[in-house]
């Protein structure tokens, strides 16, 4: 998730013959990114936060998934009550299909943890 949204979102708003709904919310600066982080989650609702940061030449430097920055995915107010973050070598499509990512999901939904 682009959680500051993403320029390439807007451009395909702009120029597609029919744009896709969520790049209307991905957009930079859209009614969805404005809000999204306007009021807090309840408590009662809980969430892990993974992400990839294997850009597309599989360079693992940190800085993107090759299509969404590092810094975005891991905005604080999206990791602020997260119950745990996990990065993968993974990325923007990899992360998708990896064992790794699979295993850890799994393991999530078998022993659900309390904050």
């Amino acid at each position: 998730m682009e959680w500051s949204g993403h320029e390439a979102a807007a451009l395909g708003v702009k120029y597609s013959p029919a744009a896709i709904p969520s790049w209307i919310d991905l957009q930079t600066n859209s009614d969805f990114q404005k809000t999204i982080f306007a009021a807090p989650l309840p408590p009662a609702v809980r969430y892990y936060l993974l992400f990839g940061r294997k850009d597309d030449r599989g360079s693992v430097a940190g800085e993107s998934d090759g299509t969404v920055s590092v810094a975005s995915m891991l905005r604080r107010e999206a990791r602020d009550d997260a119950l745990n973050i996990f990065g993968f070598d993974e990325n923007h499509s990899s992360i998708l299909r990896s064992p790794a990512v699979v295993e850890t999901f799994n393991s999530m939904l078998a022993s659900p943890s309390q904050k």
